[in-house]
């Protein structure tokens, strides 16, 4: 029992926060980690360019190309179901979901 007698169980209080922020960061890592790669990309992506302004060699600028091409049309994306896609969108949507419901309760509390 949560509340007994106008006093708080300090240790059910502490167990429910535990178990929240266990919850909570289970379902926002993918969502960081998918963060970081994007992030990755994007270095990658600035490092080609970089290489092909500074390179003269015609045999490896055509591959450095290739290889942009190839990364500018495959950037990496994961979804759930083809409609959800992992990034850090995710986490924010699940976070101003959680804030909408807890005002409405509010309101309707108050």
């Amino acid at each position: 029992m949560l509340f007994t007698e106008n006093e708080i169980d300090i240790y059910s209080v502490l167990n429910s926060l535990c178990e929240g922020l266990i919850t909570l960061s289970a379902m926002c890592t993918p969502a960081f980690i998918m963060e970081m790669l994007l992030n990755e990309h994007d270095n990658i992506k600035k490092t080609l360019g970089d290489i092909i302004d500074r390179e003269r060699d015609e045999d490896l600028l055509q591959l450095v190309h290739l290889v942009l091409e190839y990364i500018e049309n495959r950037p990496p994306k994961f979804t759930i179901w083809r409609i959800i896609s992992i990034d850090i969108m995710l986490f924010l949507s699940l976070l101003q979901l959680c804030i909408t419901y807890i005002i409405v309760l509010l309101q309707f509390y108050y």
